[in-house]
């Protein structure tokens, strides 16, 4: 059986929800691929952190995460609260990467990131930020240690866009791209089609983990505008930041504009 290690940074939505994968795809891993996933240790925000390099009981770490409670219980040493320093505390051979984007500069993700790569350890993220803000420089730090820079589900989630390109279509040029990049507005759209109050609709958003407590970065366009920016710089090839990208929100629609689109057979999206 390969057993392969696991360090996660950020446990939040996203990265509980991967934890609650692990656990119900272990048979199948285990069966049709000899592979074990063991995660040695969790850093997060609001919730301390652990580290055990025999492996952390997942089932108690996601029931003191869920429960407002301290990851300390579960850590067979003390663990470091600064993200650089709990990479190097860990005895992993990938590091999960999914710390809150930070749109304008991509830290502290990218620090987190060179840093796994420079231990050896593959560095694989959600975030959004180090994509565009430092792709090429970690793509090259990956060559160099022979280890891997992943990213796929920075952008449309589970769709393998990024793959998709690097694998099946190799020679394709692409040229453009047009479509919806944000799921919370959409969602958020679609209530206030149907009678909700913007924030009505923001605190629905909120209870079922597709919106954040602030969604300023959703309703204002700045996780659409990093999103455009992370695919004309990986598939492009063109580096394009978020602040370069013409964004607007949807803040200002208004339930006459709902209704005006409507009664014309058409909706409004942020596209």
């Amino acid at each position: 059986m390969k057993q392969v290690t696991l360090a996660m940074l950020g446990f939040g939505n996203v990265g509980r929800a991967f934890v609650h994968l692990i656990q119900d795809k272990q048979a199948l891993l285990e069966r049709d691929f000899n592979l074990e996933l063991i995660l040695t240790g969790i850093l997060t925000a609001h919730h301390g952190a652990a580290i055990d390099s025999s492996g952390i009981d997942l089932t108690r770490a996601l029931e003191l995460a869920e429960t407002g409670q301290s990851l300390d219980l579960l850590s067979s040493q003390p663990a470091p609260r600064n993200g650089v320093e709990f990479i190097y505390a860990c005895s992993a051979q990938v590091l999960l990467e999914n710390t809150p984007v930070n749109h304008h500069t991509g830290q502290p993700a990218i620090s987190h990131l060179q840093a796994a790569l420079n231990k050896g350890m593959h560095a694989i993220t959600a975030n959004k930020g180090p994509v565009v803000h430092a792709y090429r420089e970690l793509t090259a730090q990956a060559a160099a240690q022979g280890k891997r820079f992943l990213f796929e589900s920075a952008v449309m989630d589970g769709a393998p866009i990024f793959s998709l390109f690097r694998g099946p279509l190799p020679a394709v040029e692409l040229m453009g791209f047009r479509g919806i990049l944000n799921s919370c507005t959409n969602l958020l759209l679609e209530r206030m089609e149907n009678g909700e109050s913007f924030d009505a609709a923001v605190d629905y958003a909120r209870s079922i983990g597709i919106a954040e407590t602030d969604p300023s970065a959703d309703v204002d366009g700045w996780d659409a505008a990093i999103k455009v920016a992370a695919l004309a710089t990986v598939l492009m090839g063109i580096p394009l930041k978020p602040q370069q990208v013409e964004r607007e929100g949807i803040r200002s629609i208004t339930p006459q504009m709902m209704a005006e689109a409507r009664a014309a057979g058409e909706r409004w999206k942020l596209v």
